[in-house]
């Protein structure tokens, strides 16, 4: 009875994984469109920012389903937490990190489009979770 609980706590966790795993595809894909439409409305330097804000979201979540879905042969919720915390901690201070590093080191920048990338993917993510959890 144990073995099958433990299995299928595997499951769940290989099934939140591969969720997750679609969910920075289809940003990475979001990302790309906006890119391609700043490029072809307002030019490079706004596509390079957009590309930049989508980044500075994909890069930190990414790191945070790294953290946080671990594969475990015998999880507890002691360490399933530990996970959650550890990977939402590393997400912000990347993302401040990415955020800091583009405005000091991106010349010239687009804020707008960086933004606007941003904000288009968080809410991209928010819905996407709403759906995949209903």
């Amino acid at each position: 009875m144990a073995e099958a609980a433990v299995a299928e706590a595997h499951n769940d966790k290989s099934r939140s994984r591969a969720a997750a795993h679609r969910m920075l595809a289809v940003e990475t894909g979001i990302t790309a469109a906006i890119a391609l439409l700043f490029h072809v409305f307002m030019g490079i330097v706004a596509a390079r920012s957009a590309v930049l804000g989508g980044l500075t979201f994909i890069v930190p979540n990414a790191l945070f389903v790294a953290l946080a879905i671990r594969p475990a042969p015998a999880d507890s919720a002691v360490a399933a937490l530990r996970g959650l915390y550890a990977g939402e901690a590393a997400k912000l201070t990347m993302t401040a990190v990415m955020f800091a590093a583009g405005f000091m080191l991106v010349e010239p920048l687009h804020v707008g489009a960086l933004f606007a990338t941003y904000v288009t993917l968080l809410v991209a993510n928010l819905a996407g979770n709403w759906y995949l959890t209903k």
